[in-house]
């Protein structure tokens, strides 16, 4: 990947390269760093699948007439946040976005099987919402494969799981897979 990125966005490393720079210039065990790092990406992810829920119970509060400010309490959150939130509400997906299922399988609360399947399953468009669109259906209601290649690169899914899921989409898109 090249070094230009977008204003704002932080660059994605491969796990591995990243372990192998902060233990040279720690002059540190790799395992040890390993491990550090490991925990760190899988606490990211947890933190990531526990605002999902927060945002779905949010939601389902709402739905069952249950007034902002007793979210906001129950939430531990202002008011003015469960507003904010319910008025975005059209723009989070229904179902579980790539990362979501990728975050659940690093919580331990899938198996990788299970993970690969359910992304196997998704539709994935191959574009992302532009920056200053307010809604973008296609990107609400599937996950992009932008996605997958940044959770393949982040180290949350293996390069056998990635090549799993990618075929299985390109299958049933119709493309061609390489071997």
């Amino acid at each position: 990947m090249g070094s230009r990125h977008r204003a704002g966005q932080r660059p994605r490393h491969d796990v591995e390269s990243l372990v192998d720079a902060l233990a040279a210039r720690m002059d540190g065990d790799t395992a040890s760093v390993r491990a550090a790092v490991l925990s760190v990406l899988h606490s990211r992810e947890q933190q990531h699948l526990a605002e999902m829920e927060l945002r779905r119970g949010i939601f389902d509060l709402a739905d069952l007439g249950v007034s902002q400010r007793d979210i906001a309490r129950l939430a531990g959150i202002s008011q003015p946040e469960v507003s904010r939130r319910l008025t975005r509400r059209a723009l989070t997906a229904s179902r579980p976005s790539p990362r979501e299922v990728i975050s659940q399988r690093q919580a331990g609360l899938i198996d990788s099987d299970t993970m690969v399947r359910e992304l196997s399953t998704m539709a994935m468009t191959h574009r992302t919402p532009a920056r200053d669109s307010g809604y973008d259906s296609a990107a609400a209601q599937t996950g992009t494969a932008k996605e997958l290649a940044a959770a393949f690169q982040d180290g949350l899914i293996s390069e056998g799981e990635y090549e799993t899921v990618r075929r299985a989409i390109a299958g049933r898109q119709g493309r061609f897979t390489r071997p």
